[in-house]
């Protein structure tokens, strides 16, 4: 497979043992809306089983990261959301609740918008002793565990927006909904998703990705025949044509 990019990623290692020319993966990191964007549900619906504790600290994030057909929830601390940034670098990214558990009893914000609601630590504590919160009627959210962590989801995302890799964070402060953006490739180093899968493992599955998957993905440098480019967009000779209504 070959990489069309104009940044490195810790997987890039996968190119050394040897390139199939025809396979291409266009690796453009963009955010899309999310509005409107329906075949997004089955990951969307992941994240509203997630811990919120943005209304917290606004330096705590939550999301996940959908790969090649799987479903990855995370949380993570620190880092400005411009992702479209080479600066991007958040302080961590866990992919377990237990992990994240771990990290918080010696994560010290330095978020200026600290909330009146408590601390993280304590909005964990409240959880564990199943306390009833200012927001909460039920107690409806899950703190995923390993049922959720490389979950099998829907393809049709990954289809409908031609990419193996998109990220999605959740964010209840402001409105109880997703954030307006999605990112569409992202750059998994940042995002530590080595801690899930290894580089030659990563490249491995996009390629069969891609290669299954995402057909549809070339080249854009390519000059490419009139008839190629209608063949790659799924159409033949007579597509375009008028058909003859004489009987014969």
């Amino acid at each position: 497979m070959r990489i069309i990019s104009s940044f490195k990623d810790y997987y890039d290692i996968g190119l050394s043992f040897g390139v199939d020319p025809v396979l291409v993966y266009v690796r453009e990191t963009r955010t899309v809306a999310y509005k409107d964007q329906s075949h997004f549900k089955e990951i969307a619906s992941i994240i509203n089983q997630m811990v919120a504790f943005d209304y917290i600290d606004s330096n705590v994030r939550h999301g996940v990261l959908a790969f090649c057909g799987k479903a990855y929830p995370f949380y993570e601390i620190g880092g400005p959301i411009t992702h479209l940034s080479s600066q991007y670098k958040p302080q961590a990214v866990l992919y377990s609740y237990k992990a994240f558990e771990k990290f918080a009893k010696t994560y010290k914000s330095d978020s200026i918008s600290r909330s009146r609601y408590g601390t993280v630590q304590g909005e964990i504590k409240r959880r564990k002793e199943k306390k009833k919160l200012f927001y909460d009627k039920a107690y409806p959210w899950r703190e995923f565990d390993n049922e959720f962590i490389g979950k099998t989801i829907s393809d049709k995302p990954f289809i409908e927006e031609n990419v193996p890799i998109i990220m999605i964070y959740g964010n209840r402060y402001s409105g109880g909904g997703l954030q307006d953006s999605i990112i569409i490739n992202p750059r998994l180093r940042e995002h530590r998703f080595v801690t899930q899968v290894d580089p030659v493992v990563t490249f491995q599955e996009l390629a069969m990705y891609v290669g299954n998957n995402l057909a549809k993905q070339v080249d854009p440098s390519e000059k490419f025949s009139d008839e190629l480019k209608r063949d790659i967009a799924g159409f033949d000779g007579w597509s375009f044509r008028k058909q003859s209504k004489r009987k014969k």
